[in-house]
């Protein structure tokens, strides 16, 4: 039996390096590739679940989905729909890397309706979202970071924009990916169906990162200066999770000390 994983982005090459730890065969492949795999007669006999990592997500900011509507969408939003009928279809369990950035303010919980839709990119995710939380395992990240310089980790972002640029303060909820990816793995295994916010817990400012950080010299916008140079509001919320996950300022010590 083998595991289907679309993409093989950092989350999707995390997962893999999950299954290969925890010794189960896996395959990669494409969005292109995925509906023909799932879709083909051996494919029921032939794989023990779908693990979608696939999405878009703008770059080099989510800014980027506001000039791309149509391709964010689809990505984002018909693609996920379309792949979850195909495994309704043919008996697979499903599991959905999702996003957080459906929500403003909070905590929120996974029982409190999404309420920002302020972009874009959060109306993809929004939709599919809640799409799929009675077909599939929703697994929804925030702001993820690891211990190495991905140029997706937030940490990642935040030296190089703190070195070149301005940063905005807010109190939010992140993941540590490696975390969340671990647990989500086993909450696929079991073949979980609903939707779980993948969050550490607490929440943290970017300051109180920096300063963990120990970067020196950065430079902050005030609200309206960030809203005068970004296209799209962006979600700033903080979520409490129905899983046990380590308190973020543990997770985020760890990974700066490592990376």
């Amino acid at each position: 039996m083998v595991m289907l994983v679309i993409g093989r982005g950092w989350t999707g090459l995390k997962v893999g390096a999950e299954l290969y730890r925890r010794g189960i065969a896996h395959q990669f492949c494409s969005h292109t590739e995925a509906r023909e795999l799932i879709g083909a007669y051996y494919a029921r006999p032939h794989y023990c679940g779908v693990i979608n990592c696939a999405g878009v997500v703008g770059r080099p900011t989510v800014d980027w989905c506001e000039d791309h509507k149509a391709e964010t969408i689809i990505g984002n939003a018909v693609f996920p729909v379309e792949i979850a009928d195909l495994c309704q279809r043919h008996g697979l369990h499903l599991t959905h890397f999702s996003s957080g950035c459906i929500y403003q303010g909070g905590p929120w919980s996974e029982a409190d309706p999404p309420n920002f839709d302020g972009s874009v990119y959060s109306a993809s995710k929004l939709a599919s979202d809640q799409a799929l939380k009675d077909l599939a395992l929703v697994l929804r990240i925030r702001m993820p970071f690891d211990g190495t310089d991905s140029p997706k980790s937030l940490l990642t972002k935040l030296r190089k924009y703190g070195a070149s640029a301005k940063l905005i303060d807010s109190v939010n909820s992140l993941s540590d990916l490696d975390e969340m990816v671990s647990i989500g793995v086993s909450l696929a295994l079991d073949k979980t169906i609903g939707i779980y916010n993948m969050v550490n817990e607490g929440g943290i400012s970017t300051r109180e990162i920096v300063e963990m950080m120990g970067l020196r010299d950065v430079a902050w916008f005030t609200d309206e200066e960030f809203k005068a140079v970004t296209k799209a509001p962006r979600s700033i919320c903080t979520l409490t999770s129905r899983i046990k996950t380590r308190p973020v300022r543990e997770a985020l010590a760890k990974a700066i000390r490592n990376g």
